[in-house]
């Protein structure tokens, strides 16, 4: 695959603070440790340019953590990644903010540095539910923030939302929906709240007191049907867009396309095998490409379960796939939960909220 463009992903793994729900590789840190991690990003940004040729990028995604904190040093890190990669003219360049960190100087910066799609983790417009996930900003910060992204020259902005909060409601849902259509973001992600072991979340218990599942359904599916009254189409379990603004770089992991993982905790896939860095700052900063770790190599079942999970569903005749996984769906369209198209199987918003053993049944029986 290597005449197809990669995508790239950085990892940023600092915050102000972690936040109540987060399970991500980051951590607080100051300044001066930025700058540090800047340079290692460039360095191995360099030692890939070695090993790879100078090949092709068409996306690249900033996650973390919060990348909006080092607005001042990612910059010369993109003129890096473009130095030693070539950068396609029209990439897909995101970078994932936090509203609380960054104002009208910041995001005029990362624009004109090169970054051209936004994702801003709003995650509530709902005060006490933003309290209670620990959040830095207000909802009127948020809406702040995005008005300060536009008028920075975002074009491409993302929003992201969180569901099955402990408290959320109906009401929760129609506050969302007043933000969005204010808002008029591009994309929109929408996850359901996984309690991670290991978080503020996590170690409360039943002391959460997060809905109950039939519930939690409930506030999915109303949420679809808001986005999509708003014109936001659904193409994958969590994730809508306004046509032609899917993200590219995201698509790249549903597809098995190749990307590569720069930072501690970042996964990459390449030449067939996927790897990762570890989750070790120290390490990443001191060290070199020794670090990486093999994971093993995607098959057949990995590729299927990600189609499944996106609105464009598995084409059973693809080479590769074992016969049986028609005859194993159709007893589910009968419920409601996948449509089946030719040989293509397209799970519907129902069938993606229980899509973990759904999937399990077409694949297994």
């Amino acid at each position: 695959m290597e005449d197809r463009p990669l995508g790239m992903y950085l990892h940023i793994p600092f915050c102000r603070r972690k936040c109540n729900y987060c399970a991500f590789y980051s951590a607080p840190a100051g300044e001066a440790a930025w700058e540090g991690y800047a340079d290692a990003l460039c360095r191995h940004i360099a030692l890939w340019r070695e090993r790879l040729g100078r090949r092709a990028v068409d996306t690249v995604y900033f996650g973390g953590g919060t990348p909006s904190l080092l607005w001042r040093q990612l910059p010369r890190v993109l003129a890096e990644l473009g130095r030693c990669f070539q950068l396609d003219t029209g990439a897909e360049i995101s970078l994932e903010a936090n509203p609380g960190t960054v104002g009208r100087e910041e995001l005029r910066a990362l624009r004109q540095a090169g970054f051209n799609r936004l994702s801003l983790g709003v995650q509530s417009a709902v005060e006490g539910e933003l309290q209670a996930l620990g959040r830095l900003h207000t909802a009127a910060e948020a809406m702040a923030c995005v008005e300060a992204a536009r008028e920075a020259g975002f074009a491409n902005l993302s929003l992201d939302f969180m569901l099955g909060l402990p408290g959320q409601s109906e009401e929760s849902l129609e506050r969302m929906e007043d933000f969005v259509r204010r808002a008029a973001p591009q994309h929109l992600s929408a996850y359901i709240l996984k309690v991670e072991a290991g978080t503020p979340f996590g170690e409360m218990g039943e002391a959460l007191q997060l809905p109950d599942d039939d519930t939690a359904a409930d506030l999915y599916e109303s949420c679809v049907a808001r986005l999509s009254a708003l014109g936001y189409g659904q193409y994958e379990v969590s994730n809508f867009a306004l046509p032609g603004f899917a993200c590219r770089h995201n698509e790249k992991y549903w597809s098995l396309e190749e990307y590569l993982g720069i930072g501690p905790a970042a996964h990459s896939l390449l030449g067939g095998t996927r790897f990762f860095y570890p989750a070790d700052r120290a390490a990443f900063v001191g060290g070199g490409l020794e670090q990486l770790q093999r994971e093993g190599t995607p098959d057949w079942e990995e590729y299927a379960m990600l189609r499944l999970r996106t609105a464009a569903g598995l084409d059973t005749g693809r080479a590769g796939l074992p016969d049986g996984l028609l005859e194993r769906a159709r007893p589910f369209e009968k419920l409601g939960l996948l449509h089946i198209e030719g040989p293509v199987i397209r799970l519907t918003p129902k069938g993606f909220l229980v899509s973990t053993p759904l999937i399990a049944e077409i694949l297994y029986g």
